[in-house]
């Protein structure tokens, strides 16, 4: 299933022994509750191929098997980081709007946004709509407006990036 979804491959995995309801605690202190997301997946086989060794129906039930489980978990996925975007307040209404460069920075705004020891910013990995993303690859390079408005906002994000290590190295020393 990771070789046939770059996003199910980026999901952390974990094994357990049960199977809890998913509790997200966001920046207001709400808690946003989900239940465990269900897989479902067919695998079949054919006897006299299995019997008769028949490796390639053995790749095809697998092929088969992961394109059903992805169908499966993947609309369940998007519908529950929906909710918790939504609870987050990082989910944005375009209200109609088309997909340009404005509503791009309109989303980053939202977005924390770490850096590394040079000061670069660690960019998020965006997840669209393939639509999405074609007409994320077609627009025009942003304006000089829309390059400062970014360039502001990214200072504005390191700072904020900056003052959060300052304040978690702070607690750390005063435990």
């Amino acid at each position: 299933m990771s070789s046939k979804s770059a996003i199910f491959g980026m999901i952390r995995k974990e094994r357990v022994d049960s199977l809890p309801r998913n509790r997200v605690a966001l920046a207001s202190d709400e808690v946003v509750e989900t239940a465990p997301l269900v897989m479902e997946s067919t695998f079949a086989l054919s006897r006299d191929a299995t019997i008769a060794g028949d490796l390639d129906d053995l790749y095809a039930a697998l092929d088969a098997a992961a394109e059903g489980g992805l169908s499966s978990l993947m609309p369940q996925f998007f519908a529950n980081l929906g909710e918790i975007c939504d609870a987050s307040g990082q989910a944005i209404d375009a209200g109609g709007r088309p997909f340009d460069y404005d509503l791009l920075l309109e989303a980053l705004e939202g977005i924390e946004i770490s850096f590394d020891a040079d000061g670069n910013p660690k960019m998020p990995t965006l997840v669209m709509h393939p639509e999405t993303a074609d007409r994320l690859a077609a627009l025009p390079p942003p304006s000089p407006e829309q390059e400062a408005r970014l360039a502001a906002m990214m200072q504005r994000k390191k700072e904020d990036f900056d003052a959060r290590r300052r304040s978690r190295q702070l607690s750390r020393h005063s435990d």
